[in-house]
């Protein structure tokens, strides 16, 4: 897996860390009490690191305004961001600790955007069977209608995952040249693209609701009576 931060590739999160190691072990040779302000020339260099913290929306707060360091209890050189409202806050500096959950969160939406672009096919099959314009199945409005899972989409999702050893899971995907927001399997995965089909097509009802009652109706398994 390729890894990009200030402009470089790396592969691995380890050469991030080595990288970044390095910036800061060369700052602190020169210029330990030098505030790096939006001035300084490594100010884009430390906000591209919050940008991909897993808790970057704590980190920045109201602002940035500078970057500094200080000497922790251990002795360590600890990297702190000065908020524009004077506050500061602790920020660490290991790429591979910070970006942990970001990327596993980034994993899921591209895996998720692969298996639903996998069934368009079916979706597409029960919208053509429908009436237009579309009704509602609980509260019969016409308005914003979308198509619903009756049992729940991360439900069939899991149960299928369960089933397929943890090395036949993708990791990596492709952009989608219909749609450049979605992901799609490669094809190297086409094997368990078929077998999610299949047991999606086997397990899968669809309902139409509209967004209201679909947002009402969340991820539970709730169907037209």
């Amino acid at each position: 897996m390729k890894y990009t931060f200030d402009n470089r590739i790396f592969n691995s999160k380890k050469a991030v860390d080595d990288y970044i190691r390095g910036v800061k072990k060369d700052y602190l040779k020169t210029e330990r009490n030098y505030v790096i302000n939006s001035s300084h020339k490594l100010f884009p260099f430390f906000e591209e690191l919050v940008s991909v913290h897993n808790d970057k929306e704590e980190k920045i707060g109201c602002g940035i305004e500078y970057f500094y360091f200080v000497k922790d209890g251990y002795g360590n050189d600890q990297l702190r961001i000065c908020r524009t409202n004077k506050s500061t806050i602790d920020c660490s500096c290991v790429y591979s600790k910070i970006t942990q959950r970001n990327e596993q969160s980034n994993y899921n939406s591209n895996l998720n955007s692969a298996l639903r672009d996998a069934i368009r096919d079916q979706t597409s099959a029960f919208l053509e069977n429908q009436e237009f314009p579309l009704r509602c199945f609980i509260c019969s409005s016409r308005d914003k209608c979308e198509i619903d899972h009756i049992i729940p989409f991360h439900h069939i999702r899991s149960e299928f995952l369960k089933k397929i050893d943890k090395d036949k899971i993708p990791t990596q995907f492709e952009d989608d040249l219909r749609d450049t927001c979605c992901r799609v399997f490669k094809q190297d995965d086409a094997d368990f693209k078929e077998k999610w089909k299949t047991y999606h097509q086997n397990m899968a009802t669809f309902q139409v609701l509209c967004k209201t009652c679909n947002q009402k109706k969340g991820g539970q398994y709730i169907q037209d009576v």
